[in-house]
């Protein structure tokens, strides 16, 4: 079996939440009775409840513990941090009691959110045998990554069972019908505890039964995903430091050109109006300024119940119809940077001076990682602002940044998988892809195409946009108001780059075809994306099915992409014991070094990129792979 995992026949019989008692323990010795039934399971899954936030690992304060398996026959909850609840155990000789659960070999301990559920017992002291975690909700996002992996959403959709909520529990967080958890009656906490302890079991039996009805998957899981969980781990608890007065006097500039933004919407517009009010800027621009009526096709506008919407893809749309346009697309700009970064920021940073993102593995279905509280990866990296940002981040004292990335590292796997030789050629003789390609469609000679002048940088850029933009599937409508040329034009480009890079244009009609026959794609290394769209044959389904093609490529490229940054951490935590990750955006990795010893940890930390399996020798692709690193004080000194 992929996954490893013995089910022994005496237990394997589905219990059901009504066969199910839910035991309140609040004695050492039935503590004890209760997890040496547990010990003799194959499998068991445990649930905490806190009294924080689940985006605060670095500080936790646990209420209670349900644990569960079918040996044990009923779900015993451990209350340790309720307020006014009589004889609760004391916390250590909790965690004394149940430790031998999370290292004893051979012995899986299950979580739905494991990253967080483990994290907190290791930070009370807990030695957590990391090999031994399973994590259903990653298991539920390979099993179907079209479905969510919340546990209670999952639970409903495998089981239709209808399980509580925290605000079914608590209340809504911000009113006055919010009660914490401290101060809730034992016996509700015990039961909902109880329950996401008993379905998360229920969820990752079922899981690895279906799972290991693919070749792929299970191993996919053991390899990729399980050891990845604990590196996510050790990244959210480390956290990283902001330089808060840097921070403070950015968000002062910040909110003075936001609110010379909105001064010239409001000179423009010569009425008040409320830039946050969706509903007033629809009535300003399509009612009173009729905006639509200026594009070409205003089908291509996002509607809404009210009308034409006002949000940032219409209103780049609508870009050279109005003056104001410019202006509120500069205030979004500002206003997203202050809440979100400069102000936002601010709010995230814990009593250690650092933040602690929420690194999340299964949100993005090409198996790329998400960020939230706060999301690291919508940072502008382009914008002097977006820069000034990622200056706030510094290394703490007597440390260094190395700030590394792949070097077009999604082409380079455009010229793995399609074998265009031309592609293979120029990467192998470490040309620049951007250029050839800028030469090829505006019939210049490369150094017209360079970054040598400012004309050659131009159309070197436009090339750029061109070459990641056919990943995409983007079409000439959209190239031409990217590259703000006539859709002849466009075509024309598009035309000209697979006549150049033929063996593209056959490895996506390739994966097109198969997308269509097999109704499913796979990546390099195995991670699967359903796509039943692509095999609707009816006319009416058309752009369902145009969009399930786009899919498909961009999927095996950045699906494929993800996979090699996840082998490459993994590696790095495991051999370079000096570096510690801090962040990962896009194709970045941040982490923090001794100063003294990093410029030799930096050349183990590339080889561990460029040569990111266990076999340090090997060669992922048929081309090498580029690695730009840098060693730095500060995070935005790095670009």
């Amino acid at each position: 079996m992929a996954i490893k995992l013995r089910i022994k026949k005496t237990i394997t019989a589905k219990k059901t939440p009504g066969k199910v008692k839910n035991i309140i323990i609040t004695n050492e010795h039935r503590l004890k009775e209760f997890v040496d039934e547990l010990l003799k399971s194959d499998y068991y899954s445990f649930d905490i409840e806190t009294a924080d936030s689940l985006d605060v690992v670095y500080s936790p304060s646990i209420v209670g513990v349900s644990f569960y398996s079918d040996q044990a026959g009923d779900v015993g909850f451990v209350p340790i941090g309720f307020n006014s609840f009589p004889n609760q155990l004391p916390i250590q000789t909790m965690l004394n009691t149940v430790a031998p659960l999370f290292n004893k070999p051979g012995l899986l301990t299950v979580a739905h959110n494991a990253k967080f559920d483990c994290a907190i017992m290791e930070w009370f002291g807990i030695k957590v045998r990391w090999d031994n975690v399973r994590c259903s909700q990653v298991l539920s996002n390979l099993a179907n990554e079209n479905k969510l992996s919340g546990l209670k959403a999952r639970i409903l959709s495998e089981f239709g069972h209808k399980m509580t909520t925290l605000d079914d529990l608590q209340g809504k967080r911000g009113t006055k019908a919010f009660i914490p958890m401290v101060d809730l009656d034992v016996e509700d906490v015990a039961n909902y505890c109880g329950e996401d302890a008993f379905w998360c079991y229920r969820l990752f039996t079922k899981l690895v039964k279906d799972i290991d009805g693919d070749k792929f998957l299970g191993p996919y899981y053991e390899k990729m995903e399980s050891p990845f969980v604990k590196v996510l781990e050790r990244m959210h608890y480390r956290g990283v430091h902001l330089d808060l007065p840097f921070l403070r006097k950015l968000d002062k500039k910040v909110g003075k050109l936001l609110l010379k933004a909105e001064a010239s919407v409001h000179k423009i517009a010569k009425i008040p109006l409320n830039l946050n009010s969706a509903k007033q800027k629809q009535v300003l621009l399509f009612d009173r300024f009729k905006l639509h009526r200026k594009i070409a096709n205003p089908m291509e506008l996002d509607t809404n119940k009210s009308g034409y919407a006002t949000n940032a893809y219409n209103l780049d749309i609508l870009k050279g119809t109005h003056p104001i346009i410019d202006h509120l697309l500069e205030y979004n700009r500002y206003a997203k940077l202050k809440q979100t970064y400069t102000s936002g920021l601010q709010k995230k940073v814990g009593t250690d001076k650092k933040i602690h993102c929420n690194f999340n593995q299964t949100v993005v279905v090409t198996g790329r990682l998400s960020s939230s509280a706060p999301n690291l990866q919508n940072i502008p990296s382009r914008s002097a602002l977006g820069k000034q940002v990622r200056l706030a981040f510094r290394a703490p004292k007597g440390k260094k940044f190395i700030v590394a990335d792949y070097s077009n590292i999604e082409l380079r796997l455009l010229a793995h998988m399609s074998q265009d030789p031309i592609m293979l050629e120029k990467f192998r003789n470490g040309e620049d892809l951007h250029t050839l390609t800028a030469s090829s469609v505006y019939k210049l000679p490369l150094n017209q195409c360079d970054k040598t002048t400012k004309a050659g940088a131009k159309r070197r850029e436009d090339a750029k946009t061109l070459n990641f933009g056919i990943l995409y599937g983007m079409k000439k409508w959209s190239l031409s108001k990217r590259l703000n040329v006539s859709e002849e034009e466009a075509e024309a480009f598009i035309e000209d780059y697979f006549g150049l890079y033929q063996g593209v244009r056959e490895w996506i009609d390739k994966i097109h075809l198969r997308a269509t026959k097999l109704g499913y794609v796979r990546t390099l290394f195995g991670r699967m994306r359903r796509l039943p769209e692509a095999q609707l044959v009816d006319y009416e389904y058309r752009k369902l099915r145009n969009r399930a093609l786009r899919q498909s490529v961009n999927f095996i490229i950045q699906g494929t992409q993800a996979e090699i940054i996840k082998l490459a951490m993994c590696k790095i935590e495991r051999k370079i014991k000096l570096a510690k990750l801090r962040m990962q955006v896009h194709d970045e990795l941040v982490a923090t070094v001794p100063e003294e010893d990093a410029d030799a940890i930096a050349k183990d930390f590339k080889r561990c990129m460029m040569f990111p399996t266990k076999d340090s020798k090997r060669q992922i692709l048929d081309i090498p792979m580029d690695v730009d690193l840098k060693i730095v004080d500060r995070w935005g000194e790095a670009k």
